[in-house]
């Protein structure tokens, strides 16, 4: 007997659950299956990413009766799961068996299982002495800390008005979306996550509402904030990198960016084979860039970078042109011009006409920028992502007071505290002048 993903039954020949499990074998590639980490929340059907693999038609062969192979089987091999191929590793932690530090990391390490993250210790197949610490945020935690930490999350589907744009992506600078649909998101609202809300937002599947950024994230913003000492300032993960307890920190890509198989017949194998191929290849270098798959994976900020950065040469190509003509005219006429040759005129400055186009380019940025922000809701960001440091948020801890802003209590510091702190910073400047 099979659960289809519509939820309807139907049965199975044993023999062709054998013959499922052998073609899934024969692909090296599903090692790096990721069908789990796909984070298109606006999408009904995450098996755009996977257009012509077996996981997308029946779920894996959804959920095979005993004697049949699993998805949690699957993602054993792949590393990127726990060993019961469940729990997706969201943050991976480094040490030496040999390092003294031991009794801290201890204290760490009861202290993440104390706010509710799954651990898993793995040795290094190469050298014994290094272990691996698996780290897995559970809904709850995820759920939590994402209230906490103001993350927005779509919550209806913006159904809006197609564009005159239909002629675009015929053009051979625009990636083919109608391809690789997973190019680019569905616009959504989106608001900040609320569990007492949570009926309102799109969730389809839990493990996969929270993108791999977005989860890594919140592990991140976790880590920095767990004691491993007594003290106020015996805190955070970035102190335990800097005194040696731990060798590094740092979450996982979706698997590998390469397969033998083509993307616009099998589809991309993950995220990070979709960027590979349409993003940082060298035969695509004339293509627009997929922003919106750059931000899913990377995060706001480097999207921005990114999308400035494109910005600014296709800002470039004007200037070029124009630069090009000036040289190969000069090259053409250097012979023929006489007068050259018994005056030297006194040059005019002419490189002031370029605070004109480096206005230009500003100015047409903030618009540009404008339009991402609206896109990506980054309006609002700096209000709502700003972060007490967890420095100060644990030395200050015990004396809180009302923000009459956004009405939360946090950490205030004492005006005498302030004072002598500006004293002293004060007095190095002064002195410095």
């Amino acid at each position: 007997m099979q659960i289809l993903p519509d939820g309807s039954k139907s049965d199975v020949d044993f023999s062709e659950i054998l013959n499922a499990i052998q073609e899934m074998a024969k692909d090296v590639n599903i090692l790096f299956d990721e069908l789990e980490a796909v984070n298109s929340p606006c999408k009904d059907d995450d098996s755009l990413l996977h257009p012509g693999n077996l996981t997308s038609t029946s779920d894996d062969a959804s959920r095979l009766e005993a004697g049949g192979e699993t998805v949690p089987e699957k993602n054993k091999s792949n590393g990127l799961y726990f060993r019961d191929g469940k729990c997706r590793i969201d943050y991976i932690l480094v040490y030496r068996k040999s390092n003294p530090q031991t009794e801290k990391r201890e204290v760490f390490e009861r202290n993440i299982r104390a706010e509710g993250l799954q651990m898993e210790k793995e040795s290094s197949v190469i050298n014994s002495d290094i272990i691996f610490v698996k780290l897995h945020a559970p809904w709850e935690v995820l759920g939590r800390y994402a209230e906490q930490m103001n993350v927005r999350m779509p919550f209806r589907v913006d159904k809006q008005i197609s564009r005159f744009r239909r002629w675009l992506p015929k053009k051979p600078m625009r990636l083919d979306k109608e391809t690789l649909p997973d190019l680019e998101e569905n616009d959504c609202y989106t608001a900040p996550f609320s569990q007492q809300r949570i009926h309102h937002f799109i969730i389809h599947n839990k493990d996969t509402f929270f993108n791999n950024a977005t989860r890594s994230r919140i592990v991140h913003h976790i880590l920095q904030r767990i004691k491993y000492e007594e003290g106020k300032n015996k805190i955070g993960l970035n102190r335990l990198l800097t005194n040696g307890s731990y060798e590094a920190a740092f979450p996982l890509h979706e698997g590998s960016y390469r397969s033998k198989n083509s993307i616009r017949t099998h589809g991309a194998e993950n995220h990070r084979h979709l960027l590979y191929e349409c993003w940082a290849s060298w035969g695509v270098w004339y293509k627009y860039q997929p922003l919106d798959l750059v931000r899913r994976y990377f995060g706001e900020k480097i999207g921005l970078y990114f999308a400035w950065l494109g910005w600014y040469t296709g800002m470039l190509f004007p200037a070029a042109f124009i630069g090009l003509f000036v040289f190969l005219y000069g090259v053409i006429t250097l012979d023929h011009c006489q007068v050259s040759e018994r005056h030297c005129f006194i040059c005019k400055c002419l490189y002031r006409s370029l605070l004109f186009p480096a206005t230009v380019f500003l100015e047409f940025w903030k618009r540009r920028r404008a339009v991402i922000a609206y896109d990506w809701d980054l309006i609002d960001w700096e209000e709502e992502e700003e972060e007490i440091r967890p420095q100060f948020e644990a030395k200050y801890s015990k004396k809180e007071r009302m923000n009459p802003i956004s009405g939360k209590p946090e950490p205030y510091q004492a005006f005498a505290d302030k004072c002598s702190r500006l004293i002293v910073s004060a007095s190095g400047i002064f002195f410095m002048v």
